[in-house]
């Protein structure tokens, strides 16, 4: 990021780490890209696109009590104002998040569930291709990024767990009937808690749905699933490679390049 903003480049687009597997930015090092980009207006003008892979503070994963939230709160805040600083020109963001371990504390919540404070906060006033991935957020927080961003075109939501007892009905309707201009949706592997099936026309069940064009708005069929995560089937051990690989946590010790 140094060497970007010291180039002078009016870059367009920026990608942080979400096409490599097992890979991600610790939240601890946002503060440092906000203090640099805070000073290039040059980059916060001319910002289309925003791509990011993030994961626990590494205070956070090397301390047994999971450090202070006073700090994670602090980190989370950095974020929301590093995003907050491209919020007029950016028209597509992808936030991914990488779980680099199970074990909970309340600063690791505070960090993981990130995207709360980003919707509750950030205004993306020109977005038009969002993609969300490895998210934990809760149904209010989820609704009112919607609610924000009415000009959404395409809209992918990828291993999605909503929290605090919220059901994903009033945002797949909020979806289908008021993002007026989505033409491409895609859902896959959502969960409030359990995970959701979703009743495809051919009378099938599946946990992805793909609507392209028109069919965007069309309504959407569901039931949460209690025994999906149980099954064993080639289908789950997929799905248990793919959760592993690309949204954590990692096999051995917790490692941040």
């Amino acid at each position: 990021m140094q060497a970007i903003v010291a180039s002078k480049l009016a870059v367009c687009g920026l990608d942080i780490l979400t096409t490599v597997h097992s890979c991600s930015l610790a939240l601890d090092q946002v503060m440092a890209m906000l203090q640099l980009v805070q000073r290039c207006q040059r980059l916060k003008d001319h910002m289309r696109s925003l791509s990011l892979s993030l994961s626990h503070s590494l205070e956070s994963i090397a301390s047994p009590s999971g450090c202070s939230t006073e700090f994670s709160v602090q980190r989370v805040g950095a974020l929301a104002s590093f995003l907050r600083l491209f919020t007029t020109g950016l028209e597509t963001l992808h936030l991914h998040w990488y779980n680099l371990i199970n074990k909970s504390t309340p600063a690791r919540d505070i960090e993981r569930r990130f995207f709360n404070s980003v919707a509750d906060s950030v205004s993306f006033t020109s977005l038009r291709r969002c993609t969300l991935q490895g998210i934990w957020t809760n149904q209010n927080s989820l609704l009112n990024f919607l609610l924000q961003t009415t000009q959404l075109q395409s809209l992918e939501l990828d291993i999605m767990h909503l929290e605090d007892h919220g059901t994903f009905h009033k945002i797949i309707q909020h979806m289908t009937t008021c993002l007026l201009s989505l033409q491409y949706l895609r859902l896959y592997d959502l969960s409030e808690p359990y995970l959701i099936s979703f009743h495809l026309p051919d009378g099938l069940a599946s946990v992805e749905l793909i609507r392209q064009g028109s069919d965007a708005h069309l309504p959407i069929e569901y039931w949460p699933n209690p025994k999906t995560d149980f099954i064993d089937t080639p289908a789950s051990r997929a799905r248990a490679r793919k959760h592993t690989l690309e949204f954590g946590p990692p096999s051995g010790k917790p490692f941040i390049s």
